[in-house]
C-alpha cells in the first residue's frame, strides 16, 4: 500500500507490521501461485492448489517438537487459529493448539491475545463427538488461567457443553474431570452461573458419579458441588432432596487425601446457608448429622483435610453462634463442670435458667440436690434496671478477657480432661494432647455414617463441636492451629465490633441461698466471665449476697431455643452502615487455598513428562548418582561386616561435645550424617569431617513436648527427617540439613497426631516409631496399650494392634522381608511378636520372657531363609 502512496491509520495506533515475518510466507505462497499461470494458461499442466496453510501447520508442529524453555509464541499461531474454521483441518489444529496451551499459563495468555476465545467459544456448539476430548482439554486450560471467561460462557450457553460431557458416562474419566472443573469455574462466586447450572441438573449429575473409581474425578465432583452451594440456598436444597450429605459423608474415608479434603469442603458449603423457612427442623437434623461426621476427621493425618475441617466447623459456629455461647458455659479453667450437671434453658418470661447438680468424687449426684439460678434476658423485667456501672463492668469484662487472651494466659489446667476447657491463644498454651484425645473421641458417635442428632443430644452436640474446634487450635501443624485459633477468637472479636454485642461479656455472680457445707463447697455457682473464647470461673468473694445477681446478656443469645437454627441476622438500625446488612453476606466461613491449589493442576503441563524423567535433566542425573552411591555403600558394608566377627571395636572416628544432653542418636543409612536429638531441637553432624552441619531450634512455635523418636525416611533418595514427640505428635521435615536462617531453614512438610491416649506412667517412654520404607507404613506406640499403624501414602490410620501388655512399648522393629511381622519390646522385659495378617485382637503370636528389665532395643536380622530376633535390656549395674 505504501507503493501506491496509501498509508493506513488506526486509533489507537497499531505497531508497524510491514516488516512482519509472515509477509515472507505470503510472498512465497503468492509466487507459487503466479509461477503456475503460464503453464496453466498454455494447457501444459493442471493448477496445483497452494499448500500455504498445511505448510504453516507443519511448521507449527515442528516448533512444538523443538521448543525449549523459551516463552515466545511462534509466528504461526495466528494462522493456526484460522484452521479452526476449516472442517478438514479443524481436529489437527485443535490438537496442536492443545499442545501449545499445555506449555503453561504464558501460552494461554498468548493464545487469548491473538483472539482464540471467539473461535473455541463457537466450537462449543458443535455436535461432533470426536471434538469433545480436545475441546474439554483446551477449555480446562483457559479457565485455569483466566476464570473471568465464565460470564461469556453463561451468556452464550457454552456451559451446557460441559454439562453434557460430564453427564456422558461413556466418556473417559479424564475428560469428565475436566468438565467438572470447567463447571466449577463457571459457578465459582458467580450467581448467574450457579442458577443456570442448577437448572441444567448439575447436582444430580455430580452426585450420581461420586462412586467413580477415578480419584481426581471424585475430587472435582465434590469441589463442583461445593462451589455450586456457596451462598446459594436453592442448590443446597436440591442436594438435600437427593441426600447429598449422606453421599458426601462416604467420601470422608476415601483413600486419597485430596478427595477427603474436597468432601469436607463440599459439606462445609452445604451447611453454610442463611435462609429460613418451615423446614428448619430438617435443617438442624442435617447439620447435626454432617457435624458429627466431620468430627471423625479430627485426627486425619493430612493437614489439608484438617484445614478444611476447621473451615467447615467455623461455618457451624457462625450458624449457631448463640448456642455455642451457651455451650461455652460448660467449660472451666480449673475444674470443668460436667455437661450432664449444668443445664440451661429459656423460660417463657425471658430468663435463662441455669441448673447445676452437685457430684461426688465418683461423678454421682449427692442426694439429688441442685443449685439453680436465673439470668435475665433483655425482655425480662430485671434487664431494664441495670445501671450504667453494671454495663461498664460488662464491657470491662470483655476487655479483660481480651487482654488475657492476647497475652496467652488462657490455658487449660485440666490435665486429664478433653481439649477445650479454654481455647488457647498460642500453640504453646495447649500441650496436653496426650491427655486429651481419648476422652474426647470416646464421646463421639462410633458410626461412620454419623446419624448426628439421633446419637447426640442437642446441647451435647454443640459442646462436641466446640471442643472439636478448640482441639484443632492445638493441632501439631501450625497453619491448622492458627486457623482454628482465628475461629475461636473471631467470635469474641465479632462481638466487640458491635456496640450492642458487648453485653455478651456479662459477669455472672450467683451462690446458694444457704451457706454451703464443706462437702458442697465445690459445687457453688462461681463468678464467671463469658467471652467469645469460653468461660473463666473464679470463686465468689466472701459476703456476697445469697440471691443471684446477674448481668444482662445479649438478647440474641437467648431469643431462640438452644436446638433451633438462628434466623438470618437482620440489619441493625443503629449501625453506621459499614457493617454487613444482609444475612448471606455476613456469614463467611474461614477461607482456605485448597480449591485454588487444586486448580493449578490444570494450569500446569499435563502432556509433558516430568523433568525428573528426562535423562538429560539435572534432577534425573542427581537421582542416578544417588542410586549408584547407595549401591556402592551396600557393597562396602557387606565387605566390612565380614571381619567384624569376634573382633573388638577400638577405632574412634568421631568425638565431639554438644552443649545440651543428647536424648537420641540416629545414623543416616547412606550419608555420613548423624542426627543428635535434644529435647525439642536437633543437630546434624558430619561424622567423617567431625563438624556440625547445622542445628535447628524449634523455638516452641508449635510444641513444647520432648522428642522421643526419630527416623530418616526416603534415605535412598531425597531424605526427610521424621520426629515423634512425647505428646503423640509426628512431624516430617524437609531440608533438615539447611542452615537455620531466614533464607534457608528446615521446612515442615506435614504433622499429625500419631497417638492420642498417652497414659500417665511413672517412667515415661513417650512415643516410639518404626518406619517401613518399602510399604510406607509407620508404626507408632509408646505409653499406650496398642501399636497404631499409619499408611503415609493414604495418610490414614489402617490398624490398631493391641499389645496385650501391662507396660509401655519401649522399642519397635518390623520384618522388612515378609513385611507382615512386627516385634515390640516392652518395659516389663517381654519381647512380643505380632502378625499383622491376623485379626487385630489375635495378632499376638509369640511372647519371649528372657529379660527381667526394660528392653532398650530389638532387631530382626535376616540370614538367608532364617530370621533372628536380637534384643537387649537395661541393667542398672
Amino acid at each position: 500500500m505504501r507503493s501506491y502512496k496509501c498509508t493506513p491509520e488506526s486509533h489507537p495506533a497499531l505497531p508497524p507490521t510491514h516488516q512482519h515475518p509472515l509477509w515472507q510466507a505470503w510472498d512465497l505462497a503468492l509466487d507459487h501461485v503466479l509461477s503456475q499461470l503460464p503453464d496453466v494458461h498454455a494447457g501444459k499442466k493442471d493448477y496445483e492448489p497452494s499448500q500455504f496453510f498445511s505448510q504453516q501447520l507443519s511448521a507449527f508442529q515442528v516448533w512444538l517438537m523443538s521448543v525449549g524453555d523459551s516463552k515466545s509464541p511462534p509466528q504461526q499461531l495466528p494462522i493456526v487459529l484460522q484452521f479452526l474454521l476449516s472442517q478438514a483441518h479443524r481436529l489437527q489444529a485443535l490438537e496442536l493448539l492443545g499442545r501449545f496451551l499445555d506449555l503453561g499459563s504464558w501460552a494461554v495468555h498468548s493464545a487469548l491475545t491473538v483472539g482464540i476465545f471467539p473461535y473455541v467459544l463457537k466450537l462449543l456448539g458443535s455436535k461432533l463427538r470426536e471434538l469433545q476430548p480436545i475441546l474439554m482439554f483446551i477449555w480446562a486450560k483457559i479457565l485455569a488461567v483466566d476464570p473471568s471467561c465464565q460470564k461469556d460462557l453463561v451468556k452464550d450457553n457454552g456451559y451446557k457443553y460441559f454439562v453434557q460431557v460430564l453427564g456422558d458416562t461413556s466418556m473417559q474419566c479424564e475428560y469428565r474431570t475436566m468438565a467438572a472443573f470447567a463447571i466449577s469455574a463457571v459457578v465459582n462466586k458467580y450467581p448467574m452461573g450457579q442458577e443456570r447450572c442448577l437448572q441444567s441438573g448439575v447436582v444430580g449429575t455430580c452426585l450420581g458419579q461420586l462412586e467413580e473409581p477415578n480419584p481426581v474425578l471424585r475430587q472435582w465432583l465434590a469441589i463442583c458441588l461445593g462451589r455450586l452451594w456457596q451462598n446459594f440456598d436453592s442448590a443446597r436444597w436440591y442436594g438435600a432432596r437427593d441426600n447429598a450429605h449422606d453421599k458426601l459423608i462416604s467420601l470422608l474415608w476415601d483413600e486419597i487425601p485430596d478427595v477427603r479434603a474436597a468432601a469436607v469442603f463440599a459439606l462445609g458449603t452445604y451447611l453454610l446457608n442463611t435462609s429460613e423457612d418451615g423446614t428448619s427442623e430438617m435443617r438442624v437434623t442435617i447439620d447435626q448429622a454432617v457435624g458429627s461426621a466431620l468430627l471423625q476427621l479430627m485426627n486425619d493425618a493430612s493437614p489439608v483435610v484438617r484445614m478444611e475441617l476447621a473451615s467447615a466447623l467455623h461455618g457451624l459456629t457462625l450458624l449457631y453462634e448463640k448456642q455455642f455461647h451457651i455451650a461455652a458455659l460448660h467449660f472451666s479453667e480449673g475444674k470443668r463442670v460436667a455437661a450432664t450437671n449444668l443445664t440451661t434453658s429459656v423460660t417463657p418470661t425471658g430468663w435463662i435458667h441455669v441448673t447445676i447438680a452437685p457430684q461426688d468424687s465418683d461423678g454421682e449426684n449427692e442426694g439429688g440436690s441442685t443449685a439453680s439460678t436465673n439470668i435475665p434476658t433483655p425482655n425480662s423485667p430485671l434487664s431494664t434496671s441495670l445501671s450504667g456501672n453494671s454495663q461498664h463492668s460488662i464491657s470491662n469484662g470483655i476487655d479483660s478477657l481480651a487482654s488475657h487472651a492476647h497475652n496467652g494466659e488462657l490455658q487449660s489446667s485440666s490435665v486429664g480432661g478433653p481439649p477445650g476447657d479454654l481455647p488457647p491463644t498460642s500453640r504453646g498454651s495447649i500441650s496436653n494432647g496426650e491427655a486429651s484425645g481419648k476422652q474426647f473421641f470416646e464421646d463421639l458417635p462410633k458410626s461412620k455414617s454419623a446419624p448426628g442428632g439421633a446419637s447426640l443430644g442437642a446441647r451435647n452436640w454443640y459442646q462436641q463441636i466446640w471442643r472439636g474446634m478448640v482441639y484443632l487450635a492445638s493441632d501439631p501443624f501450625p497453619k491448622v492451629a492458627d486457623a482454628a485459633q482465628h475461629v475461636v477468637h473471631g467470635l469474641h472479636d465479632k462481638l466487640r465490633q458491635k456496640p450492642q454485642a458487648k453485653m455478651i461479656g456479662a459477669t455472672l455472680v450467683a451462690s446458694y441461698s444457704a451457706p454451703c457445707s464443706p462437702k458442697d463447697a465445690g459445687h457453688t455457682v462461681k463468678c464467671a466471665t463469658l467471652g467469645a473464647a469460653g468461660m473463666k470461673f473464679r470463686q465468689p468473694k466472701s459476703g456476697m449476697a445469697s440471691s443471684a445477681i446477674m448481668s444482662r446478656v445479649k438478647s440474641e443469645l437467648t431469643s431462640l431455643p438452644p436446638t433451633g437454627r438462628p434466623k438470618a441476622p437482620s440489619p441493625d438500625p443503629s449501625s453506621s452502615g459499614d457493617e454487613d446488612d444482609e444475612g448471606e453476606s455476613s456469614l463467611h466461613a474461614l477461607s482456605t487455598q485448597f480449591c485454588d491449589w487444586c486448580c493449578k493442576y490444570f494450569a500446569n503441563p499435563l502432556m509433558k513428562q516430568p523433568s525428573e524423567c528426562d535423562p538429560a535433566s539435572p534432577g534425573y542425573q542427581q537421582r542416578e548418582y544417588r542410586f549408584i552411591r547407595n549401591h556402592l555403600v551396600r557393597e562396602e558394608m557387606a565387605r566390612s561386616c565380614l571381619p567384624l566377627s569376634g573382633s573388638r571395636i577400638n577405632d574412634q572416628i568421631f568425638v565431639n561435645r554438644e552443649a545440651r544432653p543428647a536424648q537420641l542418636l540416629k545414623f543416616h543409612p547412606y550419608q555420613p550424617q548423624l542426627a543428635v536429638i535434644h529435647r525439642n531441637c536437633w543437630s546434624i553432624w558430619d561424622i567423617e569431617q567431625g563438624s556440625k552441619v547445622t542445628s535447628f531450634q524449634e523455638n516452641c512455635t508449635y510444641s513444647t513436648a520432648k522428642i522421643t523418636a526419630a527416623e530418616f525416611i526416603n534415605p535412598h533418595d531425597i531424605s526427610f527427617l521424621l520426629v515423634g514427640s512425647e505428646d503423640g505428635a509426628v512431624h516430617v521435615w524437609r531440608d533438615y540439613c539447611q542452615e537455620n536462617s531466614e533464607a534457608q531453614k528446615p521446612t515442615l512438610v506435614t504433622a499429625w497426631r500419631g497417638l492420642l491416649d498417652m497414659l500417665p506412667v511413672s517412667k515415661r517412654v513417650g512415643m516410639v516409631l518404626e518406619w517401613e520404607q518399602q510399604t510406607g507404613l509407620l508404626y507408632a506406640s509408646g505409653d499406650v496399650r496398642h501399636v497404631r499403624v499409619w499408611d503415609t501414602h493414604k495418610e490414614l490410620m489402617v490398624q490398631d494392634i493391641p499389645t496385650h501388655a501391662d507396660s509401655s512399648v519401649t522399642c519397635l522393629t518390623s520384618d522388612s522381608a515378609e513385611r507382615s511381622l512386627l516385634i515390640a519390646g516392652c518395659g516389663d522385659g517381654t519381647v512380643r511378636l505380632y502378625d499383622r495378617r491376623q485379626p487385630s485382637n489375635s495378632s499376638l503370636v509369640l511372647t519371649l520372657r528372657e529379660h527381667q528389665g526394660w528392653i532398650v532395643n530389638v532387631l530382626m536380622q535376616q540370614y538367608g531363609s532364617e530370621s533372628t530376633i536380637v534384643s537387649c535390656r537395661y541393667m542398672p549395674q
